[in-house]
């Protein structure tokens, strides 16, 4: 009986350290696409340095895994993005979205300052698209998809996850409102951004992204998981 005893905790034993060994591997071998292929625009964090290119740190994974898989497959236009999602397997982009949605976001880079003739910045107005005050031109309250907030949300219901806009760059939200409304970025099933974009002019967009990098920086990182 102590024989089998011996044999089996010998087994278990075995099959702990193979699965500790295939952890450590999987973890390295995340890292090392990380540091190869994501760190010089997003940093190895996930909290990037340059206002171009998005913050990714602690958004949800499902949201992460989604825009890599419309990168790989065409859905989502970047040509160096695309290079590097159709380099990797589907496992690799699970890994490195859960990697992702792991780390704490920080707070922003601060962007160079622009005079204020030089910027379309109405916060009154960009308040009033946010909380839907302008729902009378057809444009519905940003805040009752993406959080009071900004913090993100999710409608388990119809399955769709808004982001996370908060500790975003403002720069780059705009671009991917102006994306939306000139239909070069369609990743928005069904069409939601396209058709809400469509109804803002330069003002509306450059207001309401300036209104949300208004949001308290230290938000906590209770954003949906």
């Amino acid at each position: 009986m102590m024989k089998w005893f011996l044999i089996l905790c010998l087994g278990w034993s075995c099959v702990a350290l193979a699965d500790s060994a295939s952890t450590n591997r999987n973890n390295h071998s995340v890292k090392n696409i990380v540091m190869s292929q994501c760190a010089s625009c997003h940093s190895a964090d996930g909290n990037s340095q340059n206002s171009l290119w998005p913050n990714i740190a602690g958004l949800k994974q499902s949201y992460i895994l989604k825009q890599l898989k419309d990168f790989k497959g065409g859905l989502r236009v970047n040509k160096d993005v695309e290079r590097i999602t159709k380099s990797l397997t589907f496992k690799n982009l699970t890994a490195l979205s859960y990697f992702f949605s792991q780390q704490k976001f920080s707070s922003l880079t601060k962007p160079k300052k622009l005079s204020e003739s030089s910027e379309l910045v109405n916060l009154s107005l960009g308040e009033e698209i946010y909380t839907g005050k302008r729902i009378e031109y057809g444009i519905p309250a940003c805040a009752s998809c993406h959080g009071e907030r900004g913090q993100g949300g999710l409608d388990r219901k119809r399955g769709y996850i808004y982001p996370r806009l908060a500790r975003q760059y403002k720069q780059y939200s705009i671009k991917q409102l102006q994306l939306f409304r000139e239909s070069k970025r369609s990743n928005d099933s069904p069409a939601m951004m396209r058709n809400i974009s469509l109804l803002m002019d330069d003002e509306d967009i450059e207001s309401v992204m300036a209104y949300v990098a208004t949001f308290n920086s230290n938000l906590k990182s209770e954003i949906l998981k």
